[in-house]
């Protein structure tokens, strides 16, 4: 558990965050540009000398200024990747990465560099200096290398600012496989919607340099102060198998615990682990009762016409999103059952992380 009590003072901005997080798993601050959120891993990091306050790590001090305790950055078994990777521009990808071996914490599960390699896919990089890799391949190399550190907690501070489309897509495979494979907190910070629903687990919204609210990501999103921003890119994640190709039409049969759908996709193998991916809009409430019968887990306040909610189908949460005057007939406060229609046309298929 990562325990933050602290204050900072920046002219006319302050910050004030009394925050804990979970152990494990990816824990997104989300907010506008400008709201702290960099401000508060610099602070966890020990970069800010005028941060006040309290901040302890798995049971370990890291400041209270109450009993006069300071740890320098260079004690706290923490690591920061930043927007931009800063890799040395005179060393290949290896060195580099075994340049993380330098400085080690105490990560619970340590990490070699040829698992490194593996896990971020940098084999065919490994001769390369910096100057010869796209923004992506940067990117992972350089969070690749922060990790050999060995640390306690991982912050990741917006690392895929600045990437186009076909770049982040590149990168978040491997992200996703970071609170999966790794027993260490992670703390995201990003202010793009997509980013956070694709990656966190856990949530904490940031507005004015204050925590607005937090918990686990599938509460937060019903929160009545949750960005509207934030609940249009509410997304499920499907895990499925792919049964066969159509190359004629065009699309993949894809077997899933929610039944099987057609999607149009690139050419895919029979047998390949893939997953689908969908937003709200794609859930829609049926009126005649079909295979799809779930449980109404919550749903949002209305502020627009529309309602979101959450419901749940054996192990599988999803979201769907209603007009309010097309719901009236339904019952649809937690705990009661509907029946639901996922619309194919909206589903994407990429690769399993």
């Amino acid at each position: 558990m990562i325990k933050m009590d602290i204050t900072l003072q920046r002219d006319s901005f302050s910050i004030s965050v009394s925050q804990s997080w979970p152990a494990r798993g990816i824990s997104a601050l989300f907010g506008a540009s400008g709201c702290g959120k960099s401000s508060v891993l610099r602070c966890l990091a020990g970069l800010e000398p005028d941060c006040r306050g309290f901040i302890s790590v798995n049971g370990e001090v890291w400041q209270d200024d109450q009993n006069g305790v300071f740890l320098k950055p260079s004690q706290r078994s923490v690591a920061l990747a930043f927007q931009k990777g800063a890799l040395f521009p005179h060393m290949n990808v290896r060195d580099n990465l075994e340049f993380g071996l330098r400085r080690k914490g105490r990560m619970r599960k340590s990490l070699s560099v040829d698992e490194v390699i593996e896990m971020f896919d940098l084999q065919n990089l490994l001769e390369r200096r910096p100057a010869e890799l796209s923004g992506g391949e940067t990117q992972r190399v350089s969070i690749g290398r922060t990790l050999l550190a060995h640390p306690s907690v991982l912050l990741l501070d917006e690392p895929m600012t600045g990437l186009d489309f076909q770049r982040k897509n590149e990168i978040l495979p491997f992200l996703d496989r970071l609170h999966r494979e790794l027993d260490i907190p992670v703390i995201y910070v990003s202010h793009l919607p997509g980013e956070v629903m694709r990656l966190a687990d856990y949530l904490v919204l940031m507005q004015d340099g204050k925590i607005r609210t937090a918990g686990p990501i599938e509460e937060v999103l019903l929160d009545n102060r949750t960005p509207k921003q934030l609940q249009n890119k509410a997304t499920t994640i499907v895990p499925g198998k792919v049964e066969k190709y159509d190359a004629q039409l065009k699309q993949s049969t894809i077997a899933t615990s929610l039944g099987t759908f057609s999607v149009p996709s690139k050419a895919l193998t029979a047998n390949e682990n893939v997953q689908l991916t969908f937003s709200a809009d794609a859930v829609q409430i049926n009126a005649q009762t079909g295979s799809l019968i779930a449980k109404v887990e919550g749903c949002s306040s209305e502020t627009d016409g529309r309602v979101l909610h959450r419901y749940r189908i054996g192990d599988q949460c999803l979201y769907g999103r209603s007009a309010v005057a097309s719901i009236d007939n339904y019952p649809l406060q937690p705990g009661s059952t509907v029946s639901l229609t996922i619309l194919a046309s909206l589903l994407e298929v990429s690769a399993a992380p």
